[in-house]
């Protein structure tokens, strides 16, 4: 009696860890370029393209206002994504609640907060 109880238990916390497993999953972001962007007739949404791994899948996603979106780290809107930069969105399928963009596919350094050494004078 005690084993059956014990392979129950086994069973049902394997269960719930495949079911907790499988919501995390859908939640991992998508890297990839944008190759096309078409804003929606209400001017509040519009339909994106990215293009992933080495096959060069597409996904489309259909975005809004309500998704957090950056641009090299600033906050921006849907207008600002532009043809050609790398995004990550998350979640990787559905309705994207974040979307991070880098113009170029590279992050901008802060060259703002580099400071320089005064040159030494001359004598």
């Amino acid at each position: 009696m005690k084993k059956l109880m014990t392979v129950l238990a086994l069973g049902a916390a394997m269960s719930f860890g495949a079911v907790a497993g499988a919501k995390d999953a859908s939640e991992k972001p998508l890297k990839g370029k944008i190759t096309s962007i078409k804003p929606d007739d209400d001017k509040k949404s519009m339909d994106f393209v990215i293009v992933k791994g080495k096959n060069k899948d597409e996904v489309t996603f259909v975005a809004d206002d309500s998704a957090t979106i950056t641009v090299d780290g600033a906050a921006a809107k849907l207008a600002d994504l532009t043809v050609g930069e790398v995004v990550t969105v998350t979640p990787a399928t559905g309705k994207p609640t974040s979307i991070a963009a880098v113009h170029g596919g590279k992050k901008k350094k802060d060259t703002a907060a580099a400071t320089t050494a005064p040159a030494a004078d001359a004598k």
